[in-house]
C-alpha cells in the first residue's frame, strides 16, 4: 500500500467532545493510522479541541464552531466554514463520520480539485433517528460519495436495496475491538469476586436501547431463578425518569441497578456473568464485541444491525426475536440457571474476535484510503 505519501486524512465529525459509540469509534480508527498516514485530522462541527475519547497527540483536534449551531442558519455557517477550512488546508480524503455530514459538503463539489469523500455509516440504514433529512444524506451520498463504509454485511444489503446508487461504492469494515491490545490471550472470563452473580447491560438510556423492554423481561423470568442474581444497567440518558418509575413500578429495586455512567467499562465486565443487549436497533453493536473479550456470553435481541454477525447462537450466546420481551426472558433464565452451560460459552467467545482486532481493522482501513487516493491520481 502507497498510504505513506504525503496524504492529509480528515476525519469530519459533529463533536469529539462527546462520549457515544460514534467518537470512540473515530478515535480509535484515526490512532491505527497514525504513523502509517501523514497526517491525521479529528474535524469537528463545534467543541471539538478536547476529546472524549484521548488517543494519540500526532492526531490533530480541530473544530469550525466552540458552539452547537442551530437551525439553518447554523447548518449553513457550518458548510461555509467547512468550505474555507477545505480550501485552506487541502485534505486529500475527507471522512464523513455519519451519513448525515454529507449534507454539509455539497458547496466543496465548487472546487476544483475537491478531496476524496468516504461516507462511514455508523447506524444501519434503516434507522432516522428522528431525523428525516438522513435519508436525504443517505441519498446524496450514495450518488456523490466516493466510497461509503458500513459496519455489517445486513446493512450492506440494506444500502443497496434501498440506494441503488450505491452499489459498487460500499465497503463493509466492521467497528474496532478497543480492548483488542489490552488482554493477553487466551482471552479472560469474569471473575468472581464474593458477590451476587451479575447480568449487564450497558449503553445511553434511550429508546434505541430497549432497556424498558429488559426490564420487562427482567420481570418476566420466575422469583426463584433471579435469586442470588442482579440485574446492572450501566449508562446516561434522557430516559433514566422513565426506567427508574418502571423499575419501582415492578417492584424490581433490590434487584436492578441503575448507577449511570462508568469511566471503567472493564471491571464492569470482569464482575459480571452474562451481558444482554435489548436494543430495537444498533448501527454494530460495539459493547457485544467488548463483552465476548472478556469472556461473557451474551443474549441479544436479533436486530438490525450487527448482533447477528457477532453472535453465534447456542455458542457463544442466544439471538432471540427482536423486541420479543418473553423470548429475551426466557434466553436470560437459560443461562442464569445453568452454570455449565455459561461456561462452555464463556470459552468459546474467543472465537471470531480477530475480526475486530486492530491489524484487521487497520489493514483495511488503509486499503480503503489507499484504493480511493489513487484512483483520484
Amino acid at each position: 500500500m502507497n498510504t505513506k505519501k504525503a496524504l492529509k486524512v480528515c476525519f469530519f465529525t459533529g463533536s469529539q467532545s462527546l462520549r457515544g459509540g460514534t467518537e470512540r469509534a473515530c478515535s480509535d480508527v484515526c490512532n491505527l493510522l497514525v504513523g502509517l498516514v501523514p497526517s491525521v485530522v479529528i474535524l469537528s462541527q463545534f467543541s471539538g479541541l478536547n476529546s472524549g475519547y484521548p488517543g494519540s497527540d500526532e492526531v490533530c483536534l480541530a473544530e469550525l464552531s466552540d458552539k452547537k449551531p442551530e437551525g439553518i442558519l447554523g447548518a449553513l455557517g457550518i458548510m461555509l466554514k467547512l468550505f474555507l477550512h477545505v480550501r485552506k488546508s487541502r485534505p486529500d480524503v475527507i471522512v464523513l463520520v455519519e451519513s448525515i455530514s454529507f449534507l454539509y459538503v455539497l458547496p466543496l463539489f465548487f472546487l476544483v480539485k475537491r478531496p476524496v469523500l468516504i461516507n462511514w455509516e455508523h447506524f444501519n440504514a434503516k434507522a432516522t433517528l428522528g431525523r428525516r433529512s438522513r435519508k436525504l444524506a443517505r441519498w446524496l451520498a450514495s450518488h456523490l460519495s466516493d466510497r461509503i463504509v458500513v459496519l455489517s454485511d445486513a446493512d450492506n444489503e440494506i444500502w443497496r436495496r434501498q440506494y441503488p446508487s450505491s452499489e459498487g461504492k460500499l465497503v463493509r469494515i466492521f467497528n474496532l475491538n478497543p480492548y483488542d491490545a489490552k488482554l493477553s490471550l487466551p482471552i479472560r472470563g469474569p471473575i468472581k469476586k464474593g458477590r451476587s452473580n451479575r447480568v449487564l447491560a450497558a449503553g445511553r438510556l434511550t429508546k434505541q436501547k430497549g432497556f424498558d423492554l429488559l426490564l420487562d423481561a427482567w420481570a418476566t423470568i420466575p422469583d426463584d431463578m433471579r435469586t442470588g442474581w442482579e440485574l446492572r444497567i450501566v449508562g446516561e440518558g434522557e430516559g433514566r425518569p422513565l426506567l427508574q418509575e418502571k423499575i419501582e413500578k415492578l417492584g424490581l429495586g433490590s434487584q436492578v441497578q441503575l448507577d449511570g455512567h462508568s469511566d471503567n467499562m472493564a471491571d464492569e465486565f470482569l464482575e459480571s456473568d452474562l451481558f444482554v443487549l435489548s436494543s430495537r436497533f444498533e448501527g454494530f453493536g460495539l459493547v457485544v464485541v467488548e463483552a465476548l473479550s472478556f469472556g461473557l456470553p451474551v443474549v441479544s435481541f436479533d436486530c438490525l444491525a450487527g448482533p447477528g454477525e457477532i453472535l453465534t447462537h447456542d455458542f457463544n450466546g442466544k439471538l432471540v426475536p427482536p423486541e420479543n420481551v418473553d423470548s429475551l426472558a426466557e434466553a436470560l433464565a437459560e443461562l442464569m440457571v445453568n452454570e455449565s452451560l455459561r461456561h462452555q460459552m464463556s470459552k468459546n467467545t474467543p472465537v471470531g474476535l480477530e475480526r475486530f482486532s486492530q491489524s484487521e481493522v487497520r489493514y483495511q482501513w488503509l486499503s480503503l484510503i489507499d484504493s480511493v487516493s489513487n484512483g483520484r491520481g
